[in-house]
């Protein structure tokens, strides 16, 4: 969990892309799934593969109301994570705000 990103991701290209496999998948063990699609949509991936895995995820149906509140949630905590391995400083001082502001639009 946690390992899903483009460059591990095996596509056929044609009038459309089709997700075949996810190679080095990281250490397998069980878990929550929305934590692999909160991992894959983050920033840091190109707008076509957060949107690519989205709809895959989306195809049977869309994630129901709890799941999308967990998707924020734990987005939200990948992201800060992110922020504190990178160390920016200037990404630092304002990490408090933003994550006092996402959890205010998270209704927490």
């Amino acid at each position: 969990h946690g390992a899903v990103a483009p460059h591990r991701a095996l596509v056929t290209a044609g009038e459309t892309t089709q997700l075949e496999a996810l190679t080095r998948p990281g250490e397998i063990v069980g878990g929550d799934p929305i934590f692999d699609l909160a991992h894959a949509v983050q920033p840091h991936h190109p707008e076509p593969f957060r949107q690519g895995v989205r709809e895959g995820y989306d195809a049977t149906g869309p994630i129901g109301r709890a799941e999308e509140a967990r998707l924020a949630r734990l987005g939200l905590l990948l992201r800060a994570a992110d922020t504190l391995r990178r160390a920016n400083p200037s990404e630092l001082n304002a990490l408090p705000g933003a994550i006092a502001s996402e959890l205010r639009q998270l209704g927490v």
